[in-house]
C-alpha cells in the first residue's frame, strides 16, 4: 500500500506533466495559426460586436444564446485582435474541464489509489485525443457549454451523495450551459 501510493502519485505527476506539455504545444501551434475554422469567424464576429457595445447583438445576425460570445470576448478584450486572443478563452475552459472531469471521476470511483487511476488515464487520453487537439483551442461555443454541463453533473453527483444545497446549483449551471449553446437542452440532465 505505501508503495502503491507512491507509484500512483508518481504516475499522476508524470501524467500531469505530459498533459501540460501537450496542451502547451497544441496551444502554441493552434493559437498562432493564422486562420479560423468554418464557424469560428461567426463567433469571433459576434464577440467583436459585443466589444463594440452591441451587448444584445441587435446589429449582428446571430442565432445563438449570448453567454458563450461574452466569454469568448474576454480573450479578445485581454489580448486584442489576433489569433491568440480568439483561441485563448476556449483553451482555458477546456483546461478547466479536464480538472472537473477528474473531480467527477473521484466521486464516481469513490476509491483511493488504483481505483481512481483508470479513470484518470481515460480522462487524460480523451484530452489528448484528436477532438481536443482540434477543438480545444478554438473559438467555438462548446468549451463553455461543456464547462457548465460538467459543473451541473458534478453538483448532481454531490446531491446523490447527500450533500445539501446542490439542487439549485444544478438548475443554475444547466441554465448557464443553455445560455452558451442551445444544444445543452439535448445533452443536459
Amino acid at each position: 500500500p505505501r508503495g502503491f501510493r507512491f507509484l500512483s502519485s508518481l504516475m499522476a505527476s508524470s501524467a500531469a506533466a505530459v498533459l501540460a506539455m501537450t496542451v502547451l504545444l497544441i496551444f502554441l501551434v493552434r493559437a498562432f495559426y493564422p486562420g479560423l475554422y468554418i464557424d469560428e469567424g461567426l463567433y469571433v464576429g459576434a464577440a467583436n460586436a459585443v466589444l463594440h457595445n452591441d451587448w444584445f447583438l441587435t446589429r449582428y445576425w446571430f442565432d445563438k444564446p449570448p453567454l458563450g460570445v461574452y466569454l469568448l470576448s474576454l480573450g479578445i478584450l485581454s489580448f486584442g485582435q489576433n489569433s491568440f486572443a480568439y483561441h485563448f478563452s476556449g483553451l482555458v475552459f477546456y483546461f478547466i474541464d479536464y480538472f472537473l472531469l477528474l473531480e467527477i471521476g473521484k466521486i464516481i470511483s469513490s476509491k483511493k489509489g488504483w481505483g481512481f487511476f483508470p479513470f484518470r488515464l481515460l480522462v487524460s487520453a480523451v484530452f489528448v485525443s484528436p477532438l481536443f487537439l482540434v477543438h480545444g483551442p478554438s473559438a467555438y461555443m462548446e468549451p463553455f457549454q461543456l464547462f457548465f454541463l460538467l459543473l451541473c453533473l458534478l453538483e448532481m453527483l454531490r446531491a446523490i451523495r447527500g450533500e445539501s444545497g446542490t439542487e439549485k446549483k444544478v438548475a443554475v449551471y444547466f441554465m448557464l450551459a443553455a445560455l452558451c449553446k442551445h444544444t445543452a437542452i439535448v445533452w443536459g440532465p
